[in-house]
């Protein structure tokens, strides 16, 4: 992160006293890089700084392409920081003056996209559905291919909340044999995790295992901290869930839960560290009922977290439990 953010000063160095509107433009894109390449090192306060300098300078020139993706990048990462309401304010306040400028192209199927996001992120989950399958739609239109399986992947996730699963797999069948054509491992992570949770939903643990043995290993392939947090979750809990598990898999899994909350900690996106921290604490209630006090650390965490980024569903679990870690 460190060598790319020195990369971007230095570009940085040879365009920063130049004032014609070209150069401003370049201006604009290295500060959205380089609060890209601090995003990712959840450095998310320093992003935020380098994407309003990149905001203010598209905007003042009229490039439009690069400030959808500014506010795009503000939206991901005031979500990531708990302001869900900010990142739908950046992104809607805009979306009708965008929409007439811009047309049917990937930056407005990506701005669609994103206001769905914020939904999700709001817990507000039918309100996500028409801006994922309006992003659906261009996608599928211009054929932009990668991007229409990731807006299956979301819209699926959506559907599945709201407990459609069969809506959720017709939509999320294709896009698995999408991602596999295509070599898009990123994507078929995301995908056999959410897989396996409908499969598990609907009591069919062989398949839920399948697709999340195979999560697990894609995540350790990819180095990927977030998808192995959320995969050892869904063995996890494929274990719990099934009538034919044995008694010591089941008090095994406490380690795995364990291990996810951890690389949820790391990996920083407060959703994937509430439901981890929800798993660990339904298990220890369950197996470790004598020792809920040492516990207690884990419940102020997942009830903190929950009332920083304003989650009704997990307040919910707090409020329902909270006797147990007294």
């Amino acid at each position: 992160m460190d060598e790319a953010v020195e990369t971007y000063d230095f570009a940085l160095s040879l365009v920063d006293d130049e004032g014609e509107d070209r150069f401003r433009r370049i201006r604009s894109m290295l500060y959205n890089s380089r609060a890209l390449a601090l995003s990712k090192a959840f450095r998310l306060e320093e992003a935020m700084v380098w994407l309003r300098k990149a905001l203010e300078i598209a905007v003042a020139t009229g490039d439009l392409k690069t400030e959808i993706q500014v506010r795009i990048n503000m939206s991901v990462v005031d979500n990531d920081s708990g302001r869900n309401g900010r990142a739908l304010e950046t992104l809607r306040s805009e979306h009708d003056r965008l929409e007439m400028l811009v047309g049917p192209t990937r930056e407005l199927a990506a701005l669609k996209f994103n206001i769905g996001e914020c939904y999700m992120f709001m817990e507000r989950c039918g309100e996500a559905e028409p801006w994922y399958r309006q992003a659906l739609d261009i996608g599928e239109r211009i054929g932009y291919l990668e991007f229409v399986v990731g807006t299956r992947y979301n819209l699926a996730e959506m559907l599945h909340s709201l407990g459609r699963s069969e809506a959720a797999l017709k939509v999320l069948l294709p896009a698995d044999r999408m991602a596999r054509k295509g070599g898009w491992d990123m994507l078929r992570l995301d995908i056999d995790n959410l897989l396996g949770e409908i499969y598990r939903e609907q009591g069919d643990y062989a398949h839920a295992r399948k697709f999340h043995d195979s999560a697990l290993g894609l995540s350790g392939s990819l180095g990927d901290v977030f998808g192995r947090s959320w995969a050892l979750r869904n063995v996890a809990s494929d274990i719990l869930r099934d009538p034919a598990s044995g008694e010591d898999e089941r008090e095994d899994c406490g380690k795995m839960l364990a291990e996810s909350v951890e690389l949820a900690r790391q990996a920083g996106q407060p959703e994937n560290l509430m439901f981890s921290l929800r798993a660990l604490l339904t298990w220890k209630i369950e197996f470790e009922s004598g020792k809920l006090r040492e516990a207690r650390p884990l419940f102020t965490e997942l009830r903190e977290t929950a009332e920083k980024v304003d989650s009704a569903a997990f307040g919910e679990f707090c409020a329902a439990v909270a006797k147990r870690f007294e």
